[in-house]
């Protein structure tokens, strides 16, 4: 498996770049093996989330205040399915990842 393989994965599972760049102004993307990380706008608990995939096949995600103090582990979610990521990341958050469409 390549570096990216993972990042794009996940990428595709929360509804593609695009629509992570149009509704929550994704940005700061960084990945490695089995991690993908972003920093997003609209919610004042938190603003950087990551997603890394564990050895069971599952994921664990991340909810991270990135702030001028340092960064604060808010919210962590273990045992997620590929399924079950942009429902969980809206169901913290309550920003949508995409228009019209149901989880």
């Amino acid at each position: 498996m390549s570096k990216d393989t993972v990042a794009l994965n996940i990428i595709e599972q929360l509804g593609g770049y695009g629509k992570l760049r149009a509704m929550v102004n994704a940005r700061n993307l960084v990945y490695d093996f089995n991690w993908f990380k972003f920093q997003f706008s609209g919610f004042k608990y938190a603003n950087l989330c990551r997603i890394i995939l564990d050895d069971d096949d599952t994921y664990t995600v991340e909810f991270w205040q990135l702030g001028g103090k340092g960064c604060s582990l808010i919210k962590s979610v273990s045992g997620v399915y590929n399924t079950m990521l942009r429902g969980i990341f809206t169901d913290y958050t309550g920003l949508d990842l995409s228009l019209g469409e149901r989880r």
